[in-house]
């Protein structure tokens, strides 16, 4: 195996590593908005500000990443 492949091969490694973390907070934040809806006895509002704070939490994440 030449030194170009291995780099290509570190590379499409980085790439997978970054993709598997994108919906991480999207995932989280519904996670929490379901807990505080259930708490609130109001399933929609919470499930909704989880879905926007993990989705904003998600895109500042990625966007601090790509710097």
């Amino acid at each position: 195996m030449t030194d170009l492949e291995k780099n290509n091969d570190r590379k499409n490694i980085n790439k997978n590593k970054n993709t598997s973390k994108k919906g991480k907070y999207l995932a989280t934040g519904t996670a929490l908005g379901i807990i505080f809806g259930v708490a609130l006895h109001n399933l929609a509002i919470g499930l909704t500000l989880g879905v926007a704070i993990g989705a904003s939490m998600d895109k500042k994440i990625v966007n601090k990443n790509k710097k």
